[in-house]
């Protein structure tokens, strides 16, 4: 039982990571709406991946460890990407940031990909069973689920009414910060 609510308490923290703020400010904007269901689409993503990759390992290669460090390169340069888009919006006449909206659930199923070994090592420590797995991963996912929503909800914060005419400012701070991230994961 202990297990499940740590699942869950993880999950919540997990959203909270840099990588993974990086990856949402990409959504962030003006639209309290558009940014929630980007970060849902992004979080559906992540958990999808690394939900599939447990229920994978465990069935085929339950000793096999995952290699993921290449993938922390291709997150690097995808968040680099977000945040170059997301200057190029602010640059614009238009913020809107639809191209990275409409590819959040994407860009959650590759996201989820870099972590997935870690993940795959926590639920393996935590299952005894099929069962076990599957109940650690879905309330990871609910857990990183919760955490994105407030998460997104902390990033368009800035947005509302009284810092609403320095949206230019807040997409480039919010861009700068992505970049950053991206760059460190490919040192």
């Amino acid at each position: 039982m202990f297990s499940l609510i740590a699942a869950l308490v993880l999950g919540f923290q997990h959203a909270f990571e840099f990588d993974h703020l990086a990856g949402l400010t990409s959504f962030a904007n003006s639209s309290p709406y558009s940014t929630l269901r980007s970060a849902l689409k992004w979080v559906a993503g992540h958990t999808t991946i690394i939900f599939l990759a447990a229920i994978a390992v465990f069935l085929f290669a339950p000793k096999a460890p995952l290699s993921t460090s290449s993938l922390d390169v291709v997150v690097g340069i995808v968040l680099i990407a977000l945040a170059a888009n997301k200057l190029r919006h602010s640059f614009a006449s238009s913020t809107s940031t639809t191209s990275a909206t409409f590819h959040a659930g994407k860009l959650g199923l590759l996201h989820g990909l870099s972590g997935t070994g870690a993940f795959v090592a926590l639920a393996f420590a935590a299952a005894s069973s099929a069962m076990d797995l599957v109940l650690f991963s879905a309330l990871f996912g609910i857990g990183l689920a919760l955490g994105a929503v407030v998460a997104a909800l902390l990033l368009f914060a800035p947005f509302s009414a009284p810092l609403r005419s320095r949206a230019r400012e807040l997409n480039i701070g919010y861009a700068i910060f992505t970049a950053l991230v991206g760059v460190t994961l490919l040192v």
